[in-house]
């Protein structure tokens, strides 16, 4: 990229900004600490709501843990004509909590799915993705461990901040929450970020993006390098059609992740060319 790599890093920190396009339906970044008012946009879409409407434990199309699917069923009034309104303060309530919850204790308290029969840890899915991302370790073994036991570990030059997404994925949005840790080692002219989806409800059992902004040439032609590395799981490649839903998925994750890329060189390109003379 044709900029200098500091600016992309505040354009990053402006998550609402840098996170639209035409697959970012909603997104809002949490408030130091949450509150209410952070989600006030969020939205339940219809197809959503029905599948809440029939969800059990072991038995649910939205991924929840087991406390809030009994939440689920004995808070809402389906019978009543402001159900969906219940259902989006219920959704509300639950992600707040959730978010306070993990920024006070880490992955120890990251929900445990119950929408199967066979719950799914999603600390042991995070914690799977972070020993299969050993260059994370080999580059730097001090942020590896700061993602590993946050916030239980402190590393001096981390920024975190959390956010909430709606996004066009397959054929459901899919509702998420992502813990980013921006990590500057300006005696190595690099930033990494890492984002860590904690919530999916749809699905992504865990995710962790590495990007990396590595400086390429000082002035008068600033520019850096950008790197992306993801890994993910996803309970749609398990089962008798995981091999027709692995394709889909890589399909929708490449190109997903390709059109990202290049729209946001443009957009922070432009950006770039576009600020006020000095």
């Amino acid at each position: 990229m044709r900029v200098p790599a500091d600016f992309f890093v505040d354009r990053f920190r402006d998550i609402e900004s840098y996170k639209k396009g035409a697959s970012i339906l909603e997104v809002k970044k949490f408030s130091a600490p949450p509150k209410m008012e952070d989600l006030s946009q969020l939205t339940i879409d219809k197809n959503d709501l029905a599948d809440l409407r029939n969800c059990k434990v072991g038995d649910c199309a939205v991924k929840l843990p087991s406390s809030v699917i009994l939440r689920v069923q004995k808070e809402i009034n389906w019978s009543s004509a402001d159900a969906e309104q219940q259902a989006t303060e219920l959704a509300r309530t639950v992600l707040l909590q959730y978010v306070q919850r993990y920024l006070a204790g880490g992955n120890e308290q990251l929900s445990e799915y119950s929408d199967k029969k066979q719950p799914l840890r999603v600390a042991e899915q995070f914690d799977a993705i972070l020993k299969a991302s050993p260059y994370i370790f080999a580059y730097d073994p001090e942020f590896y461990g700061y993602l590993s036991d946050y916030p239980k570990k402190h590393l001096d030059g981390v920024e975190d901040f959390l956010y909430w997404s709606k996004e066009k994925f397959g054929l459901k949005p899919v509702i998420s929450v992502t813990h980013v840790s921006i990590y500057r080692k300006p005696e190595l002219s690099v930033t990494l970020i890492a984002s860590k989806q904690i919530y999916a409800n749809h699905y992504f059992e865990a995710s962790l993006g590495l990007t990396a902004a590595l400086a390429a040439s000082k002035d008068p032609d600033p520019s850096f390098y950008l790197l992306y590395f993801n890994r993910s799981r996803s309970d749609a490649l398990h089962g008798g059609f995981s091999g027709l839903a692995r394709g889909q998925v890589k399909s929708w994750a490449r190109k997903g992740a390709l059109e990202n890329l290049v729209n946001v060189q443009r957009s922070i390109e432009a950006q770039f060319a576009a600020r006020p003379a000095n």
